[in-house]
C-alpha cells in the first residue's frame, strides 16, 4: 500500500478542517488518484499522524493489520489510550476505553487526544437526532449522527462535558467522514423534549 502524495494529504486535510468547521455534517473523502484499496481510516492516519506522536486502537481491525499499516504509513509509535494523541476505536463504541483518554490541560487544552472512529456505515438523515450548538454553527441544529452507538455518544458528551478540556472525535466508514471537535455541545433530542415537558408539567 503507497502513501498518500504531498498533493493528496493536503487535500485530505481541507476535507478534515472543513469537517470540524462544520460539526456533525458528512463530508466525501474521495480523493482523485488515491487507490481504492486504501480505507478512509488510512488516509486519515496518513494525513494526521507523524513519527512524532502516538497512536492506539481500541477493538479489532477487520482487517487485523491496521496496527502494522499505521506504523509502516506514519511512522507513529503505539501506546495505551491514556498516553495516546489519537485513539483509533474499530467499530461504533469503545465499551468504556475512551474514558481514559488524555483530555488536555487548562494550559494546553488542544493537546487532549484526537479519537478517529472507524464505522461500517454512516447514513445521511438516519442515527440518533442531535441538537449540536457551539462555535462553528450560527444556531442550535439538529442532525442524524449514525455510526457510534447511543451509549458511545453519551460517554463523548461526559468526556467533553468541561469544556475547553475534551476530545475531538473523527468518524469515517469507507466512503465518507463527519466530525465532532470538543467545543461541540451535543444533546440527544429526546433528552430536550423530555426536559421541555417536564417544565411545561411544572
Amino acid at each position: 500500500m503507497h502513501a498518500l502524495t504531498f498533493r493528496q494529504t493536503c487535500q485530505m486535510f481541507r476535507i478534515l478542517m472543513e469537517s470540524m468547521v462544520h460539526p456533525g455534517s458528512l463530508h466525501s473523502a474521495s480523493l482523485p488518484g488515491v487507490a481504492t484499496d486504501m480505507p478512509v481510516i488510512l488516509m486519515i492516519c496518513n494525513t494526521l499522524l507523524d513519527h512524532e506522536v502516538s497512536f492506539s486502537i481500541i477493538g479489532e481491525p477487520s482487517d487485523g493489520n491496521m496496527e502494522e499499516q499505521v506504523l509502516m504509513l506514519t511512522g507513529a509509535q503505539r501506546t495505551e489510550v491514556a498516553a495516546a494523541d489519537y485513539i483509533l476505536v474499530c467499530g461504533d463504541t469503545s465499551r468504556g476505553a475512551l474514558r481514559d483518554a488524555f483530555r488536555g490541560t487548562l494550559e494546553y487544552p488542544d493537546s487532549g487526544a484526537t479519537v478517529v472512529y472507524h464505522c461500517s456505515g454512516i447514513a445521511r438523515d438516519e442515527g440518533i437526532p442531535f441538537q449540536l450548538s457551539g462555535p462553528g454553527i450560527d444556531k442550535p441544529t439538529v442532525r442524524h449522527i449514525s455510526g457510534i452507538s447511543a451509549d458511545e455518544f453519551a460517554l463523548i458528551r461526559e468526556i467533553n462535558g468541561e469544556y475547553p478540556l475534551g476530545i475531538d472525535v473523527i468518524a469515517c466508514d469507507e466512503r465518507q467522514l463527519f466530525s465532532i471537535p470538543r467545543s461541540t455541545r451535543l444533546e440527544e433530542v429526546g433528552a430536550i423534549a423530555h426536559r421541555v415537558r417536564r417544565k411545561e408539567d411544572h
